[in-house]
């Protein structure tokens, strides 16, 4: 129990705090990492705006000291016409109460040199007579006379750094005005806030680790408590002790945890009252199963005798049933003998109505092709009847040619004459009249052996249109051939439809009778069997009768024995308090 419970609330513990710790480190980590980069965003925006401050100050401090300023051949002068290199009370005073780098530079051709600084180089003096450089940072917007912001290496020091033109009168750029911080120190200072941002980071994480120890300490303990005391309730036997009400009633898990006791409780109650009522029962049962198995034991005896006269019956019954199975047997044989005639009767009517069906098929395509053939007949009379019409308005052309070579023939003659009267003036067209005749005469010839060609094409045509006539006669014989043709077969078709019909109903019948047959040889080979059987079955019972007898006295002494189990059982169960 107290295992139990020590591991329940050492778990829970163990748990929460490393949850704490994990969570704790997380944040802290976190918020050191963000604070630092918020910190160094602040520093560097701080040393910005103080730089920016600090060069206009130095405007004023310059102004202070020097008033205006003028340039010549190279070298700064202040009002009083004084020379500024070498004066460094400015720049001193800048550093003493502004805690800034100062530098005052001069334009030397395209460059600038510092001709008045605080800054100290590595032996200890002043850095003057240094220039600028070209590759500085702020030299381009020092030419372009722009103010630079930034970071700046000088003399190999990080410095956060502001660069100022410093014009004379006419505005022209005549010097560089200087002030800077060394970053170091801005570092220090980001490494100083970020060092007390982390302790006091630290201080409440371990704030929030202790109070979470508490925390987590009560947690376990009043989650653990209950299931110890609930553990408690059944853990003894005691199974009529009630579940607390005021665990069964909470609405998380523990009420279900309750619930589930509870109801386990009444079950296992339920069961145990179950198993003794049910050992009173076996301890009757047992002594009644004793007296049972002699009882048994007398009437098997009686039994045996039984058996041995059925099996003598059986026997001979076993004899009648061969001889009903041989005789069924021999009607089987000549039903199957029908079955085959009629089997071989349906396959030659089926092959008589494939040779039907091709024949059908056949007359069918004799018929397409006859009226294919009688469309072309038709087609071809029409054609010739179009050559004879045509033919004939060919004639009556060549007709009307022939009229007109002879009219022409007239006219020419005519013309030689006319020609002739007016002697040497009509010779031209005398010849000219000539050659006309000699055409009109040659048109004549050849329209008469057109009209003879004519004549012999319509001869023909007319001995044409006799001959398809005959055709259009013979192939309405065929067709009328055709038609009767296929009227017979769909005739036979019918015949053969009929005679398979029959021959299936011949088939079925005998199919039936083998059916039959097979139900009763099925029927006589089971009773056969059946007999077979009872009368093995009659000597294994004559046989299991002797080790019944035995068996009894095995029950009588499994009684005596679930006796004393039962009372056993009785005495397990008196150590639990069900009522």
């Amino acid at each position: 129990m107290l295992k139990i419970k020590a591991s329940i609330k050492i778990n829970l513990t163990a748990s929460i705090l490393a949850l704490l710790m994990f969570s704790s480190l997380c944040l802290g980590i976190l918020s050191v990492v963000k604070s630092s980069k918020s910190i160094n965003n602040i520093i560097d925006f701080t040393m910005t705006s103080k730089i920016e401050s600090d060069i206009n100050s130095a405007h004023l401090y310059l102004e202070k000291h020097f008033n205006e300023i003028s340039y010549r051949e190279g070298v700064l002068f202040d009002s009083n016409g004084k020379e500024i290199e070498g004066r460094n009370e400015m720049v001193d005073e800048i550093q003493k109460y502004l805690g800034d780098a100062a530098t005052i530079f001069v334009k030397k051709g395209d460059d600038f040199e510092r001709i008045s600084t605080n800054i100290v180089n590595s032996e200890g003096t002043r850095a003057i007579g240094t220039l600028l450089g070209k590759d500085s940072d702020a030299y381009s917007d020092m030419v372009n006379g722009k103010r630079y912001v930034g970071t700046a290496d000088i003399l190999g020091k990080n410095y956060i750094t502001a660069y100022d033109p410093i014009l004379d009168e006419s505005g022209q750029i005549v010097g560089v005005l200087f002030i800077g911080v060394p970053k170091s120190e801005a570092i220090e200072l980001a490494n100083r806030f970020s060092a007390e941002l982390r302790n006091q980071i630290m201080s409440v994480a371990l704030i929030v680790l202790i109070i979470g120890t508490i925390v987590a300490f009560y947690i376990g303990n009043s989650l653990s408590r209950p299931i110890v005391d609930l553990a408690g309730i059944i853990a003894d036997g005691d199974y009529t002790r009630n579940i607390p009400e005021k665990f069964i009633k909470k609405k998380d898990e523990l009420g279900d945890f309750a619930g589930a006791i509870e109801k386990m409780q009444k079950e296992v109650k339920l069961l145990m009252l179950t198993v003794r009522n049910s050992s009173k029962e076996l301890l009757t049962s047992s002594d009644a199963l004793s007296q049972m198995s002699k009882q048994s034991a007398e009437t098997t005896s009686e039994i045996t005798k039984a058996i041995n006269q059925v099996a003598e019956g059986a026997a001979m019954q076993a004899e009648s049933l061969e001889k009903s199975v041989n005789s069924v047997n021999n009607l089987a044989d000549r039903i199957e003998e029908v079955s085959k005639s009629v089997l071989q009767m349906d396959q030659m009517s089926v092959g008589i109505s494939e040779l039907n069906s091709s024949g059908l098929e056949k007359v069918k395509i004799l018929d397409g092709k006859a009226n294919a053939t009688r469309q072309s007949v038709m087609q071809i009379e029409g054609i010739i009847i179009g050559i004879n019409d045509a033919s004939e308005r060919i004639g009556t052309i060549i007709d009307a040619i022939t009229y007109i070579s002879r009219q022409t023939n007239l006219l020419a003659l005519n013309a030689a004459i006319e020609a002739a009267r007016a002697g040497e003036h009509g010779r031209g067209f005398s010849v000219v009249a000539d050659e006309i005749r000699n055409l009109a005469e040659q048109s004549s010839k050849e329209s008469e052996n057109i009209k003879s060609l004519i004549d012999d094409v319509q001869k023909q045509v007319k001995e044409a249109v006799i001959a398809v006539n005959e055709t259009s006669s013979v192939l309405q014989e065929q067709d009328r051939a055709v038609i009767e043709n296929e009227n017979i077969f769909f005739e036979i078709s019918k015949s053969i439809e009929l005679i398979r019909k029959k021959v299936l109903h011949m088939d079925k019948n005998t199919e039936e009778m083998g059916k039959s047959k097979n139900e009763i040889v099925g029927m006589i080979e089971t009773i056969a069997a059946g007999e077979e059987e009872s009368s093995a079955s009659t000597e294994e019972v004559s046989a299991s009768t002797e080790q019944l007898l035995a068996a009894m006295e095995l029950v009588s002494e499994s009684a005596v024995n679930t006796r004393n189990m039962a009372q056993n059982l009785q005495v397990g169960l008196s150590k639990f308090k069900i009522e």
